[in-house]
């Protein structure tokens, strides 16, 4: 088949993956195991972090990127750490960012130290289950 700019079009492959001489699907085998006697894979470790605190560190990511975003929009490439500083919302008035994305970037700021100090205590401690435990990496 040829396309509008007259190159080919690779062969297609079967959506279903291969097939073998019967038609019937193959199922690759790794290393001689049959992939549907494989052993099952081992459990997770028991220190994940409850779903709560996933969805804290969802939100704080967010409010990170948010303020990433904002300052890009201006050309801005100026760290977290740095805005938190005393003078870092001197910084942006200073590069001409208006009055209110500056307000929205002193908001993010403290729903990322809201969440930062709601996620500490949870991180301590999943720390330091995952120093006893040898299984985590």
């Amino acid at each position: 088949m040829t396309d509008w700019a007259g190159l080919t079009d690779p062969p297609r492959r079967s959506a279903e993956g291969p097939r073998d001489s019967d038609g019937d699907h193959a199922l690759p085998e790794r290393d001689g195991v049959d992939p549907c006697r494989a052993p099952p894979r081992p459990r997770c470790a028991p220190f994940q972090a409850p779903p709560a605190a996933r969805a804290r560190t969802r939100l704080r990511t967010s409010a990170k990127n948010r303020v990433f975003g904002l300052l890009t929009q201006w050309g801005l490439r100026i760290r977290l750490e740095r805005l938190r500083q005393p003078d870092g919302l001197e910084l942006l008035e200073a590069d001409g960012v208006p009055e209110v994305w500056r307000r929205s970037v002193v908001e993010a700021l403290a729903v990322i130290e809201l969440l930062d100090e709601r996620i500490a205590p949870l991180d301590r401690e999943l720390g330091s289950l995952a120093r006893a435990d040898r299984r985590a990496t």
